[in-house]
């Protein structure tokens, strides 16, 4: 679909899904973030607000209640069939949505920055310096944040923004129509880390 349907659809969805009460923080990702202009679906990154016990379980049983409500063009995708607590595959409008619900312990500013991409970016994020990627040694990305670890120990990092997780991997927040592998190897070979490899 092109980018301006895409964009309109999300946005209307992100408002529907922002007036549920349940939401603590939401953004469109993946093309639509890039301003790329055709769009094979609409990704949005939610945040719920913290729920005592299960985290994000008043933002489930509402979509829930969504998906099951014949007056609401939101549904499940008879398709893939995917359902999970972390990600949901929906159909609003007639178009393919991509929910990424970020939950502890998983951090926003990780997972909208890998959910933004494109692929082979947010791939390179997550690989090692050593294997040609950007993922300072000592760090690793592990269910949807960043962790320090060495020496038999492990600590999660804080990443609550998308700057504050390319500040994490030393590298400067790059604008999301500006990420692409041969960039990001730009500045890596800048900051003098690697072959210029990502």
């Amino acid at each position: 679909m092109q980018l301006a349907r895409a964009k309109e659809l999300g946005t209307v969805l992100m408002l529907l899904l922002s007036e549920s009460g349940t939401v603590e923080q939401i953004q469109l990702a993946g093309s639509i973030r890039r301003c790329q202009p055709f769009v094979k679906d609409i990704e949005i990154v939610v945040q719920p607000f913290p729920d005592a016990g299960s985290p994000g379980l008043a933002f489930s049983r509402w979509i829930e209640g969504a998906v099951d409500d014949p007056d609401t063009p939101l549904a499940k995708d008879g398709v893939t069939k995917r359902w999970g607590e972390k990600y949901k595959r929906l159909r609003w409008r007639g178009e393919a949505v991509d929910l990424f619900v970020v939950t502890p312990p998983a951090q926003w500013g990780a997972i909208l920055a890998l959910r933004t991409g494109p692929a082979d970016f947010s791939r390179a994020l997550v690989t090692g310096r050593k294997w040609g990627g950007a993922m300072p040694s000592g760090l690793k990305q592990e269910l949807g944040r960043l962790v320090a670890w060495g020496q038999g120990e492990e600590r999660p990092i804080e990443t609550p923004t998308e700057q504050e997780y390319f500040h994490a991997l030393d590298l400067p927040w790059i604008k999301p129509e500006e990420r692409t592998v041969p960039r990001l190897i730009h500045i890596l070979s800048a900051k003098g880390h690697g072959e210029g490899q990502a």
